[in-house]
């Protein structure tokens, strides 16, 4: 009896083994296509992109002075609102000529025309403060709220955050600049720097 149920065990796995080598399985397949189109932040600032050129170039600052430039017009004119930002990069210091005053503030001997043994000191962007203003503009005069940012070296490479900007929208903004704590050693001394605006989601 147990060698006739080996066998039929045996018969049977035989015939699972011929079904599944002749088994066929059917299939099908859909293809169907996709298309993603995302949303676009374009930012103009006084209705242009790169390069703007110098938007900020002040001569002859004294001790004490502010200068207000602007307002810049910043658009997005993309199809997403956006945060917009502020950066001041690259700044560069250098003296741009040498008088009597500045060479003998800086320990130095003057000898018309010329100045030495003097100690240059170049970093006129430790002295100039900047902020900012914006929306608040009756005409072409910025009358908005004051936000301090800092001094111009000091606030090198940093983001500054100055809201929101809707898509399709415009704001204005102006840039404030204030030279302080200086004597002789300053003269004739000379700041670079870019200022960059973003616009991101």
């Amino acid at each position: 009896m147990k060698r006739s149920i080996l066998m039929s065990l045996l018969v049977i796995g035989a015939a699972v083994a011929m079904l599944g080598a002749t088994l066929a399985i059917f299939n099908d397949e859909e293809l169907g296509t996709g298309a993603i189109d995302s949303e676009a932040i374009d930012l103009k600032v006084d209705g242009a992109d790169d390069p703007l050129g110098p938007i900020v170039s002040i001569q002859d600052m004294g001790t004490g002075d502010i200068v207000v430039k602007g307002p810049f017009k910043l658009c997005n004119i993309g199809s997403s609102d956006g945060m917009k930002d502020l950066h001041f990069n690259n700044v560069q210091d250098f003296g741009d000529g040498i008088n009597e005053p500045e060479c003998e503030a800086e320990g130095g001997v003057w000898t018309d025309p010329t100045c030495s043994g003097n100690v240059a000191v170049d970093d006129i962007s430790n002295h100039i403060g900047v902020d900012y203003q914006q929306d608040d503009v009756i005409d072409g005069a910025c009358t908005g709220t004051v936000v301090w940012l800092g001094k111009l070296k000091a606030i090198e490479s940093i983001t500054h955050d100055i809201g929101p900007l809707p898509a399709g929208q415009c704001a204005e903004l102006c840039l404030s600049f204030h030279l302080q704590d200086v004597d002789n050693r300053y003269q004739d001394d000379k700041t670079t720097f870019d200022i960059l605006f973003t616009l991101h989601e």
